[in-house]
């Protein structure tokens, strides 16, 4: 039994060795895309908020 669950893992991590190595231009692409989309969550909030404080504060001349 427990042999039958390790040849089980091995195969697992096999594959999973070879998915990652056919595709990690993919996985790379994603992984920047997604840092960046991080990054821009984290910048937009505070930059509309500025935004609309300039906007709809009154302008004195």
């Amino acid at each position: 039994m427990s042999t039958d669950h390790h040849i089980e893992t091995e195969s697992l991590v096999e594959g999973l060795e070879q998915a990652a190595q056919v595709y990690w231009p993919a996985l790379l692409v994603e992984g920047i895309a997604l840092m960046l989309i991080g990054v821009l969550a984290l910048f937009t909030p505070p930059l509309i908020t500025l935004g609309i404080a300039a906007r709809t504060s009154p302008v004195q001349a």
